[in-house]
């Protein structure tokens, strides 16, 4: 099967100025909801009102997933790529577990929680409450801490062995050309042995078709897949042309596609020379750096 992604778009949402959610169980699908006011996320809480701007506290989130989106023989997780604050996640009254900053994305498997029939319900929590042992630390913040859910949420479904990362690294020869060096991790969510082909290619680089790299996972495990390229003449990142390169990673298993996984990169260097910061061998200068108040 090919992966999907379900945006969830739609929440409803209440402040907790006293921090007594999790007190209260509103975590709980059966805690009545309907004096919570609806939002469209992504977006901060501070926009949702006028009262709200600058609120730095608890604030709940809470959306309904249906049960005819549960795939069963699937493996599915929900991803949150940018949640402001100290983040606690609950799916059916089930704790999933937390997350702490708005600057990575993080998921929760959810496939052994969702149900196929009725309605499901997801639950966040998020305290965005500066505290000094957090980032971006200090005593002072000079900026306003946004709050709440900064960037889509989705519901994604692969098959149960999937692609389920890609490290990308690249080089410069001495002849101008690009090495391209990629470590595909592999993981079976499956209580079998798992035998099939990963083919890795560079979108819209002009190279030949790659030969497929032989793939066996053991149950329940990972396997990292390594692979290689070189280009020639590769467009470099830079400053006023930022180029970025997009690989893509297909996993298949007799002639059957499961699941494609896809990262864009750029090819640069970057170096130092003496007091000099040196991008693609060129000197650099950098102004304003964390210049807040000008």
């Amino acid at each position: 099967m090919q992966r999907t992604a379900i945006e969830l778009p739609e929440w409803q949402f209440q402040i907790d100025q006293n921090d007594r959610g999790e007190r209260q169980e509103w975590f709980q699908q059966a805690y009545d909801k309907s004096g919570w006011m609806s939002v469209q996320a992504p977006g901060p809480w501070d926009f949702y009102q006028e009262a709200f701007w600058g609120y730095e506290g608890v604030g709940w989130y809470a959306a309904e997933i249906s049960g005819e989106l549960a795939e069963p023989h699937s493996l599915q997780w929900i991803v949150f790529n940018s949640v402001s604050g100290h983040a606690r996640v609950w799916l059916n009254g089930i704790y999933l577990g937390e997350h702490l900053g708005p600057y990575l994305p993080f998921e929760f498997v959810v496939s052994p929680y969702l149900r196929t029939d009725g309605s499901n319900q997801i639950v966040i929590k998020v305290d965005n409450v500066h505290r000094e042992e957090w980032l971006p630390g200090g005593r002072v913040v000079e900026w306003i801490q946004y709050g709440g859910i900064l960037q889509k949420v989705a519901l994604e479904t692969t098959s149960t062995v999937y692609v389920a990362s890609l490290g990308i690294r690249t080089s410069l020869t001495e002849t101008g050309a690009a090495l391209v060096h990629c470590n595909a991790e592999v993981m079976n969510g499956s209580n079998d042995a798992f035998e099939g082909e990963l083919t890795i290619q560079i979108k819209g680089a002009g190279l030949d078709s790659n030969q497929p790299v032989h793939v066996n996972c053991l149950p329940n495990k990972a396997v990292i897949v390594s692979w290689e390229c070189g280009l020639a003449d590769p467009q470099l990142w830079e400053l006023h042309s930022p180029h970025l390169y997009s690989l893509q990673a297909m996993l298949s298993a007799d002639g059957t596609s499961l699941d494609e996984l896809e990262a864009r990169f750029g090819i640069r260097t970057v170096e130092t020379a003496g007091n000099t910061i040196l991008l693609n061998g060129k000197p650099l200068i950098i102004k304003g750096v964390n210049r807040n108040n000008e």
